[in-house]
């Protein structure tokens, strides 16, 4: 039956780019396109998917950040993700490393553009004292011309080392303010190049964080193989405890021929002589064996004449003997066609069971990636946990698609609407990999709110005109004015029924 149900997989072409899907599997202008014969839609390997609506294209692109290709083993995904993440964590400690080093320059250059700033600090002060002394002394020396006029050679003197000094202190201002610039300029490169780093970190990170995710997924997967080898070690381990057993019983039958073996030589021994060869060796002339065939010739014609019927004539025996040689020879030959018959049936079985699990591994993979198609429209994400060796089936449902926080495997944390809408998802999701004529559903938007409500009759009508050759039915008392009806969508509404006098339900 699943053989039957996923037969409109068929119908799903893959390709490598959607470009390529656009090119190859769609046909016709635009407005007035469909898809080539026996083709519903096209998927590319990188998830994405299109196909044709009312005569013009529909595209899908697959927007997460998941790695996902079609076809392709997942242990060279896995590999290569492991490279990747390696790469990155040995940029990432290298971009550290120099991140590190950045700061430490960027704390040695503030440390002496401080240095500098406090020796230019000095320096304006020391310059501006050496100024006031100076205007000072000049005011002293016209006081002095006022006043004494002969004697000014000794405060000229003090005037013209003060002058120099001056000029010194200046000299020293000009070169600390150009190093100051210098500092200033390489302090900004250094900014420019940590904002640049931190960037590159914080990128790295992010992507840190979806590998580590991925490698989280990874790893359950691992463990849940280890739990499988570890299973096939246990039986490995039955198995040589069996064996064991085995060599030790056949030791134990060895010691116990040997016994035998000893006993025979003692008994041989002391009722022949201790000269008797053990086994016997017993000599067989020309007349003894000669007198033995006549004896035996002897005992059958007696034992020929005893019996009765048929059975004392030699010759009849020999036809039944013939004759049961042969019926003995077709059962053998028809017991060896039935056990190749076996064999080819158990060999089909297995190649039938290895299919079935291939066929059932890829609809759990088909229904996990329509149940997150469904969420993500609404803003969320998932996936659906097949444990087909348990025969359970559970989902993870993150809330918010941004927020990997919101993550919960507990449908009693959600509210009415939020299990209302994860229901059709999983619905829908199981939908498409079965083959039924006829689906209904009856109240799905119960306790849903207006925008859930919306998407969920979106999400439902779009599934419908896609898939033509089924036929859904959506019950609902709730107003559905939104919905246009087309040739692919019709609308019943069933009559307000009469109201009896003294009943108590709503209307």
């Amino acid at each position: 039956n699943a053989l039957v149900e996923v037969m409109s997989i068929e119908k799903r072409a893959i390709f490598n780019t959607i470009e390529d899907a656009e090119a190859q599997a769609m046909t016709g202008a635009a407005g007035r396109q469909s898809m080539v014969r026996n083709v519903a839609s096209a998927f590319a390997q990188d998830g994405s998917f299109t196909s044709i609506r009312n005569g013009n294209k529909f595209m899908q692109q697959f927007t997460r950040s998941r790695l996902v290709h079609f076809g392709i083993d997942a242990r060279a995904q896995l590999e290569k993700l492991n490279v990747e993440y390696a790469e990155l964590e040995t940029q990432k400690r290298e971009i550290e490393q120099r991140f590190k080093a950045t700061q430490a320059e960027l704390k040695k250059q503030s440390m002496g553009f401080n240095r500098l700033d406090q020796r230019y600090k000095k320096a304006t002060q020391s310059s501006r004292a050496v100024q006031r002394q100076h205007n000072k002394l000049r005011q002293e020396q016209e006081d002095s011309k006022t006043e004494a006029p002969d004697d000014t050679a000794a405060i000229e003197d003090d005037l013209v080392e003060f002058r120099q000094e001056l000029r010194s202190l200046e000299e020293k201002l000009a070169e600390a303010v150009r190093a100051l610039s210098e500092k200033a300029t390489s302090l900004s490169n250094l900014e420019a190049k940590m904002k640049k780093f931190q960037r590159t970190v914080q990128k790295l990170n992010e992507e840190a964080e979806v590998m580590e995710d991925q490698l989280h997924e990874i790893m359950a997967e691992k463990s849940q193989r280890s739990q499988i080898l570890e299973r096939a070690r246990q039986k490995l381990s039955n198995s040589e405890q069996r064996v064991a057993d085995g060599e030790r019983n056949l030791e134990e039958s060895q010691t116990m021929l040997d016994k035998a073996y000893d006993n025979a030589v003692v008994y041989t021994h002391r009722e022949l002589g201790p000269e008797a060869d053990v086994p016997i060796q017993v000599a067989k002339s020309k007349g003894y064996v000669q007198g033995r065939i006549n004896k035996l010739k002897e005992k059958q014609e007696k034992g020929f004449a005893n019996k009765k019927g048929d059975l004392g004539d030699i010759d009849k025996c020999r036809m039944k003997l013939l004759e049961v040689q042969k019926a003995l020879a077709d059962k053998k030959g028809y017991l060896q066609v039935t056990f190749e018959n076996i064999n080819l049936l158990q060999a089909d079985l297995k190649e039938r069971k290895s299919r079935w699990k291939d066929l059932r591994r890829f609809i759990a993979n088909q229904t996990n990636m329509f149940f997150d198609q469904y969420l993500q429209k609404n803003g969320k994400s998932g996936r659906v946990n097949f444990n087909h060796n348990e025969e359970t089936m559970t989902f993870t449902v993150c809330m918010n698609n941004q927020d990997s926080q919101t993550q919960s495997e507990v449908t009693s944390l959600f509210s009415g609407g939020e299990r209302s809408y994860v229901t059709m998802a999983l619905l829908l999701s199981l939908g498409e990999c079965i083959e039924c004529p006829f689906r209904i559903m009856d109240e799905f938007d119960v306790f849903m709110d207006a925008i859930s409500r919306r998407k969920a009759m979106e999400n439902l009508v779009q599934v419908g005109v896609q898939m033509r050759h089924r036929q859904f039915i959506f019950i609902t008392p709730q107003d559905i004015s939104a919905v246009t009806p087309g040739p692919m969508v019709k609308i019943h509404k069933l009559d307000t029924h009469r109201q009896v006098p003294g009943q108590s339900t709503l209307d």
